[in-house]
């Protein structure tokens, strides 16, 4: 067992995997419903999920490249839209983004985060309900 700095690295790396992992698995999801022509929302229609936001055109190219430049808050916002998750887990989701974007060294610095053992039990809980999720919704939309 390992403790103190090496203990925080410990944890803060797997806290980062699993913000990657519910990323990859949103993003998957979304292309899903693009491929399928499911989407009856607003929300993946802009670049900043407003209805006056920048408009994305989703007919042209191809959409799994244009999805790779959308970002973790865009793809939660739109998963949240389209109903593949819950509010609540859209909640664990933006909370999990906030400390998966300490991956870059300005944001731990300037928001001064701390890391802690039971964190990592929290974000593992996140990703498993995102599995839940992401898996329910695609049985409901074939």
């Amino acid at each position: 067992m390992v403790d103190g700095d090496e203990s925080i690295a410990h944890v803060r790396t797997q806290v980062i995997d699993y913000g990657s992992i519910c990323e990859a698995l949103l993003g998957d999801c979304i292309l899903h419903g693009f491929n399928r022509n499911i989407f009856v929302c607003t929300a993946y229609q802009t670049v900043n999920n407003l209805r006056a936001g920048a408009r994305i055109n989703w007919n042209t190219g191809n959409k799994a490249i244009k999805l790779k430049k959308r970002t973790f808050y865009w793809l939660i916002e739109v998963a949240g839209d389209e109903g593949i998750v819950t509010s609540h887990l859209k909640r664990s989701l933006t909370q999990l983004r906030h400390l998966r974007n300490t991956v870059h060294i300005t944001n731990l610095a300037a928001n001064n985060r701390s890391y802690y053992r039971t964190l990592a039990k929290l974000s593992f809980t996140t990703v498993y309900n995102m599995i839940a999720a992401t898996k329910a919704w695609k049985q409901a939309h074939p």
